[in-house]
């Protein structure tokens, strides 16, 4: 049986972000980074992440659940490219991470490409768990540790 905190999560609102949210955003970013499975290739301080989502040219959308931001995603529509895909670490497994992701299905309903740290193996299952296709692994374009790229091809 679920608990009560599953079931207000699955409930989560998911809406565009605004620059009130970067903050938070970042500091999301960071504390799942940390804890990343397989740990981190790198690690950005909560002022370099926020200068990146005000930089990048993102759509950030955030998974907010009594007005606390407790997951984001940062799509590249454009490029077809889910650049980001991030859930605060305690609500993990919880269905956050699977909302944000049918709504980055809908928002490109065409496609897209992701990549993940080739370390990260619990965001590996949870990405072939949700049915995307493992297309590669090869360093990453900027900084060098290797990733895996998945597809989502409907």
């Amino acid at each position: 049986m679920a608990d009560a905190g599953a079931a207000k999560l699955s409930a989560s609102e998911i809406r565009a972000a605004t620059q009130d949210d970067l903050t938070a955003i970042a500091t999301l970013w960071r504390e799942s980074t940390i804890s990343m499975d397989g740990g981190a290739p790198r690690v950005h301080d909560v002022e370099a992440l926020r200068a990146r989502l005000q930089s990048e040219g993102w759509l950030i959308e955030v998974a907010e659940n009594e007005d606390k931001i407790v997951g984001f995603l940062a799509l590249r529509e454009r490029e077809r490219v889910v650049d980001q895909l991030f859930v605060v670490p305690s609500v993990q497994g919880e269905g956050v991470g699977a909302r944000l992701l049918r709504h980055a299905q809908a928002l490109m309903p065409d496609g897209f490409t992701l990549r993940t740290p080739l370390s990260n193996l619990a965001g590996q299952r949870f990405y072939e768990r949700h049915g995307l296709t493992m297309l590669r692994d090869e360093p990453h374009p900027q900084a060098g540790f290797l990733v895996r790229y998945y597809g989502w091809f409907p």
